[in-house]
């Protein structure tokens, strides 16, 4: 009877474990990505600054004035 309740019990354990990691493994994908995205953002920004700081044109234009 106890080796019942106890098959049980840790069945429903191992299921919830592997929700939780499947869960788990899906953020941590999603917070990679931001991760990445916020990481070429922020190279951009500082790129512009530096060309603002130098009194580049950050696009140059390619038609007469």
């Amino acid at each position: 009877m106890v080796d019942a309740v106890v098959t049980v019990f840790l069945e429903k354990l191992l299921n919830v474990l592997n929700e939780e990691s499947r869960f788990l493994s899906q953020h941590r994908q999603q917070f990679e990505k931001l991760k990445n995205e916020l990481l070429l953002q922020s190279k951009a920004f500082s790129m512009m600054q530096r060309g603002l700081r130098g009194n580049t044109p950050l696009l140059k234009r390619s038609w007469p004035v």
